[in-house]
């Protein structure tokens, strides 16, 4: 959030009126059981047959239970 806010001049990481938003939620139902010690793989490698379940652009809803609402 630091890095965007310093080069792009527009802070985010805040879920908040007036805010970007931008926002993807991934329907992931993992393999084996999220621990500790396996999160980062589940993250690098486990996303892989993930699916798209809803995104928010500038606050602004695209995508919704994996129904595309808006498009240009």
């Amino acid at each position: 959030a630091d890095i965007v806010e310093r080069q792009f001049g527009f802070s985010v990481g805040e879920i908040a009126e007036g805010q970007p938003a931008d926002l993807a939620i991934i329907d992931y139902d993992p393999p084996t059981q999220l621990s500790e010690a396996n999160y980062l793989g589940n993250i690098v490698i486990g996303h892989v047959d993930a699916t798209l379940e809803t995104t928010v652009c500038w606050g602004k809803i695209l995508m919704k239970w994996k129904k595309i609402l808006s498009h240009d």
